[in-house]
């Protein structure tokens, strides 16, 4: 079953490392030597954060990437060099100047012949949006910046890129049938079936929009937000964002991971869902955000029409991943943690219904 399970969803084991190994790979690759490390939570790769002997902090990242695929890791990283305007992961040269280290070895893990590469990035300062309370106007400028980058990355050549990986729109039904057996758990009206034909009807009617690449996960815990600087002070009772210049912090966008070739308009409704799941379905915020977004961005009907069911399908398909990961890796925290929140927002979601979502969002296409 195990091996089924990997053969359908492309699954990549995360890597093995030790924070011995860390420490050895950042002495030999990058001349750097290690005072304290600490590793992070993350679905699947592994990752550190290291301060160095001199007192400056980075993120080390390993990825199993599988060996047909290693071009892809190339691809994300250049399309990161790309978007160097913009608040987001800066890779870090090894000795050799290169970008991407592969580590000597090639490992076979459960039964997948893996190759494990590691990546340095300069380490973003801030707190992760799931820890702060910001005012509306701090949504507006969000939901303007993703759309700034989102038609930034429509500019990006796309060559080479072959990866197809779980997550992505176009993989949504083989990776929700391989979990079929955890959608009874979810407690939803609709049936499997029902769930699967609305993402065929998704796909059939984004089918004559172009293609580009997305972020796919822009989330709570991918957000990071700047502290504001010391005496500044938010403002109360915002309603509008138009008082950006009394409070406007900084944040950065992280983990470029589920880097995806697919339609433009999965980019907003993704983030619209976390956002609706880490802001305890604020609509308000919502509206904020997407106002910010439509500055730049002004998505065609159809593109509009489809962002309730591309939710819905989002949260089941995290709730079934989920559920099978954790049924194969107890120990992974991360991911409890992350199935517990979408199974909560995706019975909101139902109960709230396609009206009230859309309702909210029409006060701005008034």
């Amino acid at each position: 079953e195990y091996k089924s399970y990997l053969s359908i969803m492309v699954y990549t084991p995360k890597p093995s490392c030790t924070p011995e190994e860390m420490r050895h790979d950042l002495r030999r690759y990058y001349s750097m030597e290690v005072e304290h490390e600490k590793e992070l939570g993350s679905y699947d790769d592994v990752m550190y954060r290291v301060t160095l002997s001199g007192g400056t902090t980075v993120i080390a990242k390993y990825y199993n990437i599988r060996m047909a695929a290693t071009q892809d890791l190339t691809c994300i990283v250049r399309t990161l060099l790309t978007l160097e305007s913009y608040n987001v992961p800066k890779p870090i040269p090894n000795s050799s100047l290169e970008l991407i280290t592969p580590i000597e070895s090639d490992k076979y893990q459960d039964g997948c012949k893996v190759k494990c590469n590691l990546v340095l990035f300069e380490y973003m300062k801030g707190d992760m949006l799931a820890q702060t309370k910001l005012p509306c106007s701090f949504w507006f400028k969000l939901g303007r910046t993703i759309a700034e980058i989102s038609r930034d990355l429509g500019k990006v050549d796309t060559r080479g890129f072959t990866r197809m990986h779980s997550w992505a729109p176009e993989s949504v039904e083989n990776t929700i049938i391989s979990c079929k057996e955890c959608f009874p758990a979810l407690g939803i009206p609709p049936s499997l079936e029902d769930i699967l034909e609305k993402h065929r009807k998704i796909m059939a009617d984004l089918a004559p929009y172009p293609k580009q690449f997305i972020h796919s996960d822009i989330n709570e815990y991918n957000i990071i937000i700047t502290p504001p600087a010391e005496g500044s002070v938010a403002p109360s009772n915002i309603t509008t964002p138009r008082n950006t210049s009394d409070y406007d912090p900084d944040f950065g966008i992280i983990d470029f991971n589920d880097l995806t070739l697919t339609h433009r308009v999965f980019e907003v409704a993704h983030a619209m869902g976390y956002i609706l799941s880490s802001q305890a379905f604020d609509y308000q915020v919502l509206y904020h955000f997407y106002r910010g977004y439509s500055s730049i961005i002004q998505l065609e009907k159809t593109e509009f029409d489809v962002i309730f069911d591309i939710i819905l399908v989002r949260f089941v398909m995290s709730c079934v991943i989920g559920t099978k990961t954790i049924t194969l890796d107890p120990s992974n925290v991360y991911t409890k943690k992350c199935v517990q929140e979408n199974l909560v927002s995706l019975q909101r979601l139902f109960k709230d219904g396609r009206y009230t979502f859309y309702n909210k969002i029409y006060q701005d296409r008034t």
